[in-house]
């Protein structure tokens, strides 16, 4: 299997790989249309990184970034029609369970916690077996 596959309860998942070929697709021609906003960002991360991060030059890390952001916008326009199981299967969770508490004594909660992955599926794998984030 390789690590663009994805499996719950051994079951591959549908139309995962032509998905993320899509999204792929939809950074990269973001990447290549967008151009004053890919300049500013490899000026900014050439400003704040140097030359080379990471080894690879800046516009590199930018078109990833790019690449990445396609596939968190399809992400969000596809969890309308995602199971509570498939979301969930997709997030771990770690360290969370004075939130568990919270949610299960009905007050409200303000979560803090660092940017990482796609905002979109981290509130529906939040809000999905607890209540609805507003």
């Amino acid at each position: 299997m390789t690590a663009i596959d994805r499996e719950i309860d051994g079951h591959a998942l549908p139309g995962l790989v032509q998905a993320l070929a899509t999204a792929l697709c939809f950074g990269r021609a973001a990447f290549g249309l967008l151009a004053r906003r890919r300049d500013i960002a490899i000026e900014n991360v050439t400003r704040s990184l140097g030359d080379r991060p990471a080894g690879e030059p800046p516009r590199a890390l930018v078109r990833r970034a790019f690449e990445q952001l396609g596939r968190s916008f399809l992400e969000f326009l596809a969890l309308p029609a995602e199971s509570q199981e498939r979301v969930l299967a997709r997030v771990e969770f770690v360290g969370f369970e004075p939130g568990e508490e919270w949610a299960r004594s009905k007050r409200g909660a303000i979560l803090l916690t660092g940017h990482f992955g796609n905002w979109e599926l981290i509130g529906a794998a939040v809000g999905m077996p607890y209540a609805p984030v507003k």
